[in-house]
C-alpha cells in the first residue's frame, strides 16, 4: 500500500513549510500517490475550500428556512387571531357547594352577546343583550393584542376556577386560550375579558 518517493528537501521546506530535516520521515511513509508534490497540494485545499462552502451554505439555507418557518407562523396565527364573527368566552367556577358556584358563558357577535349562567348542572340566568357597532369594533381591536393561544395550568393544582376565550370565524374555531386562577395572562388579554364582560349590563348581579 505503501511506496517510499523520494522528494528534494528543499521542495519540501517550500512547500510543507517544513525543515528539511523532515523529509526523511515523510519520506518513509507517504502513501504511493504524489500527495506532497505542489499540484496535489493545490487540489488538496482547493477541495478544503469548496467543501467548507458548501457547508456554509447548507448552515446559511437552514437557518432561512427556520426563519421562515417562524416568520409564516406567525403571519398565519396573526390572521386567524384577527379574524373572527364569533367570541366565546366561559368562566368556570371553582368547586365549591352548588349554591355558591357560578361558572357562565357569554357568546359575542357583531348585533348581540347572550349569557348563560349556571351551578354545576342547573341554568339559572339567561340574557341577550344588543350591542353596538363601536363596542363590536373595540373587541375586534382589543383581539389584536390577544397573547399567544394555547394553556396555562399550574401542575398538581385541583379545584380552581378557569377561563377560556374562543375566538371562531364561520363557525370554525381559529384561537383558544385557556388558564386557571393560579396562572396570568397579559394585561391585554385582561383587558379584552373586561370589554366581554361589559357588554352583559349588571352581570354581577346575574351572578349572585
Amino acid at each position: 500500500m505503501y511506496q517510499r518517493i523520494h522528494l528534494q528537501p528543499n521542495l519540501l521546506y517550500k512547500h510543507r513549510g517544513l525543515h528539511p530535516q523532515c523529509h526523511q520521515y515523510l519520506d518513509q511513509y507517504m502513501p504511493k500517490t504524489n500527495l506532497c508534490a505542489p499540484n496535489s497540494f493545490k487540489r488538496h485545499a482547493t477541495l478544503a475550500a469548496i467543501k467548507q462552502s458548501q457547508n456554509t451554505i447548507m448552515q446559511l439555507l437552514t437557518l432561512f428556512t427556520i426563519a421562515g418557518v417562524f416568520l409564516l407562523s406567525a403571519v398565519i396565527g396573526q390572521a386567524q387571531t384577527h379574524t373572527f364573527d364569533e367570541i366565546i368566552y366561559s368562566f368556570r367556577d371553582a368547586s365549591v357547594p352548588p349554591p355558591y358556584h357560578r361558572s357562565y358563558v357569554i357568546r359575542i357577535n357583531a348585533k348581540e352577546a347572550q349569557v348563560e349562567v349556571s351551578d354545576y348542572e342547573e341554568i339559572l340566568h339567561q340574557k341577550t343583550t344588543p350591542i353596538s357597532a363601536k363596542q363590536w369594533a373595540d373587541l375586534q381591536n382589543k383581539a389584536k393584542q390577544l397573547e399567544q393561544p394555547g394553556q396555562k395550568f399550574q401542575e398538581g393544582a385541583t379545584g380552581t376556577s378557569s377561563q377560556t376565550i374562543v375566538l371562531k370565524n364561520q363557525q370554525v374555531e381559529n384561537y383558544k386560550l385557556l388558564w386557571d386562577s393560579l396562572s396570568e395572562v397579559s394585561a391585554p388579554t385582561e383587558a379584552f375579558v373586561e370589554a366581554i364582560k361589559a357588554t352583559i349590563p349588571k352581570l354581577s348581579g346575574l351572578l349572585r
